[in-house]
């Protein structure tokens, strides 16, 4: 809808309006997208850095058992020595 306004058509006027408008929305959306990854992303860093609390707890528990695990063998192979030794001494006497 073209109007006459000192010899010049408002047509124009109002068609660079709405470029500039739907330019405008644009770099809104692509700003709350951004926005929206960036949100997503510190989330997924938290979530990543409790994953690896869990995995150093584990590890750490891991280390644990086994450190127990080769304690309980080296005290069955320190106990099976002695009731050899006490088997031996009980032939003897």
């Amino acid at each position: 809808m073209a109007t006459e306004k000192n010899g010049k058509t408002t047509q124009a006027k109002d068609v660079k309006h709405t470029q500039r408008t739907t330019a405008t929305q644009q770099r809104s959306n692509t700003h709350t997208e951004g926005s929206k990854l960036a949100q997503a992303g510190k989330r997924d860093a938290r979530e990543a850095g409790a994953d690896l609390r869990a995995a150093r707890d584990a590890e750490a528990a891991r280390r644990a058992d086994l450190a127990e695990g080769a304690s309980d063998l080296t005290r069955a192979e320190d106990l099976e020595r002695v009731a050899g030794k006490v088997g031996q001494l009980s032939e003897i006497i």
